[in-house]
């Protein structure tokens, strides 16, 4: 049965399942204005609806000279009709030649197939240091803006951790608990095409969210700002925002808030000792 979403209760997962569909303009009316509602308020579904519509482009771009995929199945169509035609007029006979030929054929679709998704997996395996460094900045600003509320309220850090156990693709850490930060609760998030643990906080009126996701794929970026935790880290401040990145182990720490980075680093630090 398929699954029915509103705009209102539109999740991440609901609109990623329907990312080629939505682009291929293949979804129902209700549901496209269901996508593009989420799409408004979620920056990490929108950067991954962009990167598969550069996928995309870049596909259409390499395979423009190619025959659209709509006449190979139809040349294959009319293969196999003649091969059946012929089949008929003559003794039914295990013949090597016409085996061989029917697996040409096959092998052809199956190879144009795997063009396409091999394609798509290969151009987005590596995910632009730029957009390591904007993504979650975006996703933190259009979640303040929407006015949502967080997934999971609470201010125990047990209880929130064992939330995200079997929600996410690796083992959270406990969040960290630290004087100067008020845990208010947690979101599952997704973005850079994996799902993500993102503790929630209020600091002197600020909101600060630290996800946590797996490093795969993932490479920190080349300028390194600060140190945190003895780990080498990126900051950037971004549009009255700051993003502190860093790598502990096969986990990526990015804590993102909207105050400048000078107030951010020693937040970072205090975190990357905590959950080291």
């Amino acid at each position: 049965m398929t699954h029915q979403a509103s705009a209102s209760t539109m999740a991440c997962q609901d609109v990623l399942q329907r990312v080629y569909l939505y682009l291929d303009r293949a979804l129902r009316p209700a549901e496209r204005r269901a996508v593009e509602a989420h799409l408004l308020v979620c920056a990490g579904c929108r950067a991954e609806v962009e990167a598969a519509e550069a996928v995309e482009t870049q596909l259409r771009n390499v395979l423009r000279d190619e025959a659209p995929l709509h006449q190979l199945w139809s040349r294959i169509a009319a293969h196999l009709r003649a091969d059946n035609s012929r089949a008929q007029r003559v003794e039914r006979r295990p013949s090597v030649g016409r085996l061989s030929r029917r697996a040409a054929i096959a092998a052809s679709a199956l190879f144009a197939i795997g063009v396409v998704f091999a394609g798509r997996r290969l151009m987005t395996s590596d995910i632009a240091a730029a957009a390591v460094m904007r993504t979650p900045v975006d996703e933190l600003r259009s979640f303040i803006d929407s006015g949502r509320s967080v997934d999971v309220a609470t201010t125990d850090p047990a209880q929130l951790r064992q939330w995200f156990v079997p929600r996410v693709d690796f083992a959270p850490p406990t969040p960290p608990t630290l004087s100067d930060l008020s845990l208010v609760g947690g979101r599952l998030c997704y973005f850079f095409r994996r799902r993500i643990a993102a503790y929630m906080y209020h600091v002197d009126g600020h909101v600060l969210s630290l996800y946590i996701m797996s490093d795969q794929d993932i490479e920190l970026p080349s300028r390194r700002d600060a140190m945190v935790g003895g780990r080498p880290a990126a900051v950037r401040e971004l549009d009255g925002f700051a993003h502190i990145l860093w790598r502990d182990g096969t986990l990526y720490y990015s804590l993102v808030s909207n105050q400048p980075a000078a107030r951010l680093v020693p937040v970072a630090q205090a975190i990357a000792m905590a959950t080291g």
